[in-house]
This record gives structure tokens, sequence and C-alpha cells, in this order.
């Protein structure tokens, strides 16, 4: 036990002091009172304050809901489009004579840009925090378009600053790349089955040849 801290006014008899309002007062309080009221209480008010303060900066000043929504439109292909139009960038590439050198930085962001031009999704939030980084084994040969994971050297990658990496976090972050990889390689698969069949059906149409005997 410990004494109360009060100011009696110094102007009081000592009965006045010992009885208030609501009965008589004791003249000490316990120690878990004390601590309760003078410390624990104020601290949970200013932690309150404080958390408030942070939810307001990470929405209002940091947008955090708007990187999200462009981690997920990004990373995960949002409609899917942004997939198909950069399969068929890495295939014309590949196509042509000489080839390009996709594991080049630069030519993969040339690719990704023209990719997020013609598909408006340039215009969307953030869209310059998403880009790409090819992983390139030493002495590794030039993709075959033909293999269903011809591009899994390519690994996603959407930039965020501190703090809000707090919410947008590397292990967060790492499994979005996963999923994303998953779907480039759905994609490739569907652009590999889409040209099969147009060849299908391209020697379907030709006439069938005689064979002339002599």
């Amino acid at each position: 036990l410990v004494p109360e801290l009060a100011d009696s006014g110094g102007g009081g008899s000592e009965e006045e002091e010992e009885e208030g309002e609501g009965g008589p007062l004791p003249a000490f309080l316990p120690l878990e009172v004390l601590i309760e009221q003078g410390i624990l209480a104020p601290l949970a008010a200013q932690a309150a304050r404080v958390d408030r303060a942070c939810a307001a900066h990470f929405s209002a000043d940091l947008r955090v809901s708007d990187h999200l929504r462009a981690a997920r439109d990004f990373l995960l292909a949002g409609e899917g489009i942004l997939l198909q139009e950069l399969v068929e960038r890495l295939h014309d590439g590949l196509n042509r004579r000489p080839q390009i050198n996709w594991y080049s930085q630069k030519n993969i962001q040339d690719a990704l840009a023209d990719v997020l031009e013609t598909t408006g999704l340039n215009k969307r939030k953030f869209a310059n925090h998403f880009s790409y980084k090819p992983l390139r084994a030493p002495g590794a040969a030039p993709p075959d378009p033909f293999v269903p994971d011809a591009f899994r050297f390519l690994r996603p990658h959407y930039e965020v600053a501190w703090p809000l990496g707090l919410v947008l976090g590397r292990r967060a972050l790492g499994r979005y790349a996963a999923a994303h990889g998953l779907l480039l390689r759905h994609a490739h698969a569907l652009r590999l089955q889409r040209g099969l069949y147009l060849a299908l059906r391209g020697m379907r149409r030709e006439p069938p040849r005689r064979r002339r005997f002599a």
C-alpha cells in the first residue's frame, strides 16, 4: 500500500478530510489501482491515438489500398490480357532473325512498356512499380519457345518502399510472384496450343495431293 497523493487544500478539518460526499475516503490506495489509473490507462489511450494516426497515414498518405489493388492487378495478371500480350511479344522476339535477347533487362522492360501501353494498363495506378528481372545462369542458351516453362527465368517485381513494406512484405510479394509464374506458364501453354490448332486447321483445308503413276 502507498499513501494517496492528494492536496487537502489546507482549509478543512480532519473530519472533513476523512469523509467525502460518498462516504469515508481511504487514506491509502492499493498499488495496482495506482498503476492502473496512473500508468496503464494513459498508456492505453496514447497507444490508441498512435494506432489511429498510423492507420490514417497508411490509408491516406501511403495509399495502401491502391498498392494492394495494383499488386493484385499486375502480379496476379488482372484480366489476363497482360500475360497474353507479353507472351506474344516474347514469341515474336524469338522468331526474329537475329533473335531478341530476352535475358537483357532493357529488352524485357521495353517489351513490358510496350505491352502496358498497348493494353492501356500503363494508366493504372502505380503501374511504374511493376517490372521484370530476368535471371540467367552463366552460359544459358536462348529460351526455347516450344518448351512449356521457357520463360521461367522472368521474375516479376513490385517495388515498395518502407514503411509500406510492413504491409506488402517480402514474403507476401514472394507468394504473389510464385502465382505469377504459374499464370505466365499457363498463358504460354495457351499460346502454344493456339498455334498448334491453327497449324492443324490449315493442314485440313489443304486439298489432298494426287499421286501420278508412270
